[in-house]
């Protein structure tokens, strides 16, 4: 994918770390749980990692629809 696209590797990485801030504002605003949609094959600094990380409490449900992923 990267080969046939080389633009997709700095995206994947911006998204990552967008993920990474938002979460760690919520969770900076009191935010305690999560509901994270199309989550996709699971990958460094997940949901979960990020706010458990500030806020060990937090808790986070994962969906997506691809069986594969779940």
């Amino acid at each position: 994918a990267a080969r046939a696209n080389p633009g997709i590797v700095p995206s994947v990485r911006a998204n990552r770390a967008f993920l990474g801030r938002a979460v760690e504002h919520l969770v900076a605003g009191g935010v305690r749980q999560f509901l994270d949609i199309g989550t996709g094959i699971p990958a460094a600094d997940n949901t979960h990692e990020v706010a458990q990380r500030a806020a060990p409490a937090s808790r986070i449900v994962y969906v997506d629809n691809d069986p594969v992923v779940l």
